[in-house]
Order: structure tokens, then C-alpha cells, then sequence
């Protein structure tokens, strides 16, 4: 079983790359936020933990900058009917501590914003991530990342106009550290208003 791939970084794509280890490249599947991350690193060494998915036709490699965010991905995957491009897709749009706040906080319509997540399905992520709280409270706490106090229907939103998640995080940073009025958190249009004034 693979768990970490080190090596150069030859090729980036918005949800994918490749990882040249030992003269063989590694085509890997990556959220988003981790080919932002990546962006300044080509041709330079990188680390990715990764998650082996292996089928009968393919065997595909998905990877992240964090163990955490590794652990997250195997969660979501292990739900019913919820395969490992679903799972990339839920994280790409909300990212890691905004999927874990959509599901322990029951937000449907955050998860509805992710391309490819009916309603029907929606319910189903909650409800079979509802019974893996614990664990995905042991992930990721709520306020462990600076942006995870803003609704994650309003960052999905943000996500859908063609926002990164870094700047949507740093919206939020200047947002939360200003001395003007911060919305509830049913008010999604407003902190979406007050996002793209920080932007």
C-alpha cells in the first residue's frame, strides 16, 4: 500500500499532477486547494500523501499536502455510494474544514453547491456523516482553520462565482479582524456581499 509519495513535481494541472519519484512518474489526483498550493512548487520537490483507490480496470492514486486531509478522503469515500471522485469534488468545492462543518452542522445546501451532489444525495452524505462525527471532529476541529467560521454555504457559493479558497480565506481573515458587523450565520447572502467587499 502506498501512503506518501516524495519526489519532483513535473507536471500541475488544476486536479492533477505529476510526481517523478525514483525515474517513474505519478499521475495523481489532487483537490483544488492543493494544486493552488503547488503552484509555485514546480520543478522542485514535493510531498503528497496519498490514498491507493485500485479497481479491476485502473488503479489511481489521490493525493494531499496533510495526512489529515488524506484521512478526511478516505472518510468520505467509505460513505455509501460516495466514490473517490465525489469525494475530491465535495472537497475541492468546500474544502477540508468547510466539508466537516457542512456535515456536522447538517448544511444541505452547502454540499447541494458541489457539482454533481443532488439533494438526495446531499441527505445521504449527512446522514451517514453524521454518524462519523467523532472522527471527523478529530480532523478537524471547528475554528482550527481561520476561515471555518464563515457558513460553508457561503464559501461554496464563493467557490461557484470562481473564487480560490485562498482568497476566500483571506477575505475572511480581513472580515473577522474588522470592527464592522459579522452576519449570522443564516444570512448567507450577506456574508457573501461582505466577501466579495474583501476580496
Amino acid at each position: 500500500m502506498i501512503h506518501t509519495i516524495r519526489g519532483e513535481l513535473i507536471s500541475l494541472e488544476p486536479f492533477f499532477c505529476i510526481v517523478e519519484a525514483n525515474q517513474i512518474g505519478f499521475g495523481i489526483h489532487i483537490p483544488l486547494y492543493v494544486s493552488e498550493t503547488l503552484r509555485a512548487d514546480s520543478g522542485k520537490a514535493v510531498l503528497l500523501h496519498v490514498s491507493a483507490v485500485y479497481r479491476e480496470e485502473s488503479q489511481e492514486l489521490f493525493g494531499f499536502l496533510e495526512k489529515s486531509d488524506r484521512d478526511l478522503f478516505n472518510t468520505l469515500k467509505s460513505l455509501s455510494g460516495i466514490g473517490p471522485k465525489q469525494s475530491m469534488a465535495i472537497l475541492s468545492a468546500l474544502g477540508p474544514a468547510g466539508t466537516v462543518n457542512a456535515i456536522v452542522e447538517q448544511d444541505k445546501s452547502a454540499l447541494i453547491k458541489v457539482p454533481g451532489v443532488g439533494a438526495q444525495r446531499a441527505e445521504k452524505i449527512l446522514f451517514e456523516g453524521n454518524q462519523k462525527k467523532k472522527t471527523l471532529l478529530q480532523l478537524y476541529e471547528p475554528g482550527k482553520e481561520s476561515g471555518s467560521s464563515i457558513p460553508s454555504a457561503a464559501v461554496a457559493a464563493m467557490v461557484s462565482l470562481g473564487y480560490r479558497e485562498k482568497e476566500i480565506d483571506q477575505s475572511a481573515q480581513k472580515l473577522l479582524s474588522s470592527s464592522g458587523d459579522i452576519p449570522s450565520k443564516e444570512n448567507i447572502q450577506e456574508w457573501i456581499r461582505k466577501l466579495l467587499q474583501n476580496i
